[in-house]
């Protein structure tokens, strides 16, 4: 495993300049032409207040990372990923909270994904397997468009160890599954509220199911029966920090 990994386009480097500076080693623009030329001097005017290097680097170079994608002729190397512990997380003294548990999403892509739609919606953290799980690989980051710099990411050993961690610190255990559940706008999620969802295609294990409190399912209004898992936890936490941020209000 190598200690350092690097991400491309605009709104990734963007994040990580802003919300974990000490974790950017270099930054990486392309040279010539003017295309994306504003963003390239955004990125790199923000850089050199934190006095991080700005090397620029051959279209090739951003080919080559970016694997068919447009890199917008930016890119980052950054310290290997630190994960969070989930005692960071636990916060006893919190009444309102979202913590959104994936038992098992093995697709990088997906998980990117989800972090983006967690740090969009405030959740306090994304909690992942270490086995039989993808991790924060760079395709992970990348897509999560800086939602990797934004909300903490818990990697645990044992899921069901980490839910009743969870229970303790007086957080509601909602699972979700296709059917079967209790219909999503029935349910009250104005406390503090874990979102289990599970793999691609299998869902939750037996064993994450039965150590949650509520089973929710989002019926389907037409001729799909599911969504994939990202949009799925998408809407789920829209729904958590709607409820929740209405509660606020009063």
């Amino acid at each position: 495993m190598t200690d350092s990994v690097v991400i491309t386009g605009f709104h990734a480097v963007m994040s990580a300049l802003e919300q974990a500076p000490k974790r950017v080693l270099e930054v990486y623009v392309e040279g010539g032409g003017s295309r994306d030329g504003k963003k390239r001097a955004e990125v790199s005017n923000l850089a050199a207040q934190y006095g991080i290097s700005v090397e620029e680097r051959s279209n090739r170079f951003f080919r080559d990372r970016g694997k068919g994608r447009n890199t917008q002729g930016i890119a980052a190397k950054l310290k290997e990923f630190g994960y969070a512990s989930l005692e960071d997380v636990c916060d006893e003294n919190s009444t309102q909270s979202i913590v959104l548990l994936c038992d098992g999403v093995t697709d990088p892509q997906n998980l990117g994904a989800i972090v983006r739609s967690a740090a969009f919606f405030g959740a306090e953290a994304v909690v992942i397997p270490r086995d039989r799980s993808a991790g924060m690989t760079p395709l992970a980051e990348r897509i999560s468009s800086g939602g990797a710099a934004a909300v903490p990411i818990v990697q645990v050993t044992n899921i069901a160890r980490a839910i009743e961690q969870l229970r303790d610190n007086g957080y509601w255990i909602y699972g979700t599954v296709e059917e079967g559940g209790d219909e999503l706008s029935r349910a009250n999620l104005t406390g503090k509220t874990v979102i289990v969802v599970g793999a691609e295609g299998t869902g939750m294990r037996r064993l994450t199911r039965d150590k949650c409190d509520v089973l929710l399912t989002l019926p389907s209004a037409g001729t799909v029966p599911a969504l994939n898992v990202s949009v799925f936890a998408g809407l789920m936490l829209y729904e958590a920090w709607r409820q929740q941020s209405a509660a606020k209000k009063g």
